[in-house]
């Protein structure tokens, strides 16, 4: 998450880290393709959260017209959620399989990981002065310096001429990507406007969609993906705000909303089959079967292809809304991505039923979808399985009748 939010590919993201993440987690004990898939979904997660997002928080605030903060704000909920989901079915998929514990030679100390927390500071500096109110550019200026600064602590991050020549020639690159993204993002939506194909675009989806929304998100969400297929974070974006984000605008849904929703799924083509170019690089990395790879990849991140189709009927996930709500929303979607994880991996307390199994996706739907009715029947259906599997993991007489 923590590199993917900086990396403009979820592909390359997975490959700058899931060299030593994957194989850490075959050594564990985890199966070739579930690992490359893991790699994968973490990878392309981080293109969803803040606060940088694959450099596109950038451009959307600058498409939409809004401030950088209302972008990151907006895409905080559900990338939380996307990587909750996944740090449970990876639990359930440890517990399941009954894993252990990692063998004490790959438990680094804790001493040596105090003493490099301190790595993190200018994060948690960026991410503090961003909510203060500065401008991008400030913010960028004087993270730049609290990375200078640490970097002299220790002999091995020190900068020396070649080091600081070499920062500077990758901030450059890096630069140039988004700049000109930027840039032809206003020639491509120039040409688009011009030429009438977007508006054609627009008026045959929501001809065939008709009054329906929920047809033509669905409709939005195929496209999107196929659009952003092996296309990098910032390009796909820009493709999809131009195409598919006006359509859901005309229907009526607030510009945040339908600029996410086209995000999300133009980020998602890279773990969909069969173009899905993040689990392909972790399945070659993984040495196993890219195909069942991808597919398990599309399975560990289920829950990104959902909350889109929630938050545009409730922007409270969006962080739109009054404090409560927001809360609300929140903790009850949270509890919902644990109903949801445990219908996937089959297993919550104990192995599911099938009727559980159902129950537990159903609840875990209902719950993150805000709402009174849906939060008590979601939960109330969820304490339900929890209750029967704790009795059948007891041997209770009652499990067994």
């Amino acid at each position: 998450a923590l590199f993917g939010t900086i990396s403009g590919s979820a592909a390359a993201n997975v490959y700058g880290t899931g060299t030593f993440t994957i194989p850490l987690m075959k050594k564990v004990g985890y199966t070739p393709h579930f690992a490359g898939a893991v790699e994968a979904v973490a990878s392309t997660g981080g293109q969803m959260m803040p606060p940088i997002m694959g450099a596109a928080a950038f451009i959307m605030a600058d498409v939409i017209g809004v401030s950088y903060l209302t972008i990151a704000k907006a895409a905080l909920i559900p990338s939380v959620l996307y990587y909750l989901t996944l740090l449970a079915i990876i639990h359930l998929e440890a517990v399941s399989k009954n894993m252990g514990t990692l063998p004490p030679e790959l438990v680094p100390s804790a001493a040596s990981v105090l003493r490099r927390l301190y790595y993190l500071f200018p994060l948690v500096f960026l991410i503090t002065i961003l909510l203060m109110g500065r401008s991008v550019i400030a913010c960028a200026y004087y993270g730049t310096v609290c990375i200078v600064i640490l970097s002299m602590i220790r002999s091995e991050t020190r900068f020396t001429f070649k080091r600081l020549c070499g920062a500077l020639e990758l901030s450059a690159k890096n630069a140039m990507m988004v700049s000109s993204c930027c840039a032809c993002a206003g020639i491509i939506i120039g040409v688009i406007s011009l030429t009438g194909i977007g508006y054609k675009f627009i008026n045959v989806i929501t001809a065939l969609a008709g009054s329906n929304l929920l047809l033509l998100m669905a409709m939005l969400m195929v496209t999107c993906i196929i659009l952003g297929m092996g296309v990098p974070t910032a390009p796909a974006y820009i493709i999809v705000a131009t195409l598919g984000a006006p359509a859901l605008m005309k229907a009526g849904v607030p510009i945040i909303a339908a600029h996410m929703f086209v995000y999300f799924y133009a980020i998602l083509s890279v773990i969909t089959p069969p173009v899905c170019l993040a689990a392909f690089a972790g399945a070659a990395i993984a040495e196993t079967n890219a195909m069942k790879t991808g597919v398990t990849a599309m399975k560990l991140g289920i829950v990104a292809f959902i909350i889109p189709f929630m938050f545009v009927f409730e922007p409270a996930l969006l962080m739109q809304g009054s404090t409560t709500e927001i809360v609300t929303a929140f903790t009850s979607a949270l509890v919902g991505v644990i109903g949801v994880a445990s219908g996937i991996q089959n297993w919550l307390l104990v192995r599911c039923r099938l009727w559980e199994r159902a129950l537990l996706l159903a609840s875990g739907l209902m719950l993150i979808f805000p709402g009174l009715i849906t939060d008590t029947i979601g939960l109330s259906s969820l304490l339900i399985v929890l209750f029967a599997q704790r009795l059948r993991r007891s041997g209770s007489p009652v499990a067994a009748a």
